[in-house]
């Protein structure tokens, strides 16, 4: 029942935010762990198959902090006036902004530069969570699993600033149901 009204809701072209609260109703529906895994996987593929034959898409584990486009990190860290150790300056393009990510000195301190510009900030984090559903919608992702580290999101060393972990949450809670609240009243994805 859950797999056919979720999938009905993709066929409406209807975003939702998924909770935990999703998993316990599976729970309660199929009993034992092995048959909520199981039944967990049945729903991801029926999301799947419904999202092939409309033409959209499923993402499992997306990482929020991976997912901000330059152009988001540039307005951010201007609006901030951060000043970026890679460049000495705040950036000023969003050829800055890739400068800046590929000073970092391995792959994974890239994740550390955006967690640093959008960190300790809930309206950054608020935002950058409202424009990540806003591109998914325009990508046609039917279903996401977006995750990120509210710790991480809770402090900026460039700025020296931090929020509690509670807040960031929040923050992002609340772009995200705001992309989410856009994207189906302007009908997109």
């Amino acid at each position: 029942a859950e797999a056919a009204s979720t999938a009905r809701r993709i066929e409406q072209r209807s975003w939702r935010l998924y909770s935990h609260r999703d998993s316990i109703i599976i729970q309660k529906q199929f009993g034992d762990p092995i048959s909520v895994m199981m039944a967990r996987y049945f729903v991801l593929f029926r999301l799947a198959a419904t999202a092939v034959a409309v033409s959209e898409r499923v993402e499992l584990h997306v990482h929020l902090d991976g997912s901000i486009t330059p152009p988001t990190l540039l307005e951010v860290a201007r609006r901030r006036a951060l000043v970026l150790p890679a460049l000495g300056r705040v950036p000023r393009t969003v050829a800055d902004v890739w400068a800046a990510l590929d000073a970092a000195p391995t792959p994974w301190a890239r994740f550390d530069l955006v967690c640093d510009i959008l960190g300790g900030d809930a309206a950054a984090l608020s935002l950058a969570a409202e424009r990540f559903v806003a591109r998914q919608a325009a990508q046609r992702v039917a279903y996401t699993e977006v995750r990120y580290d509210p710790i991480r999101f809770a402090v900026s060393h460039y700025a020296n600033t931090s929020i509690g972990a509670d807040a960031a949450v929040a923050a992002v809670t609340a772009g995200l149901a705001r992309g989410v609240a856009r994207a189906n009243a302007d009908g997109a994805e």
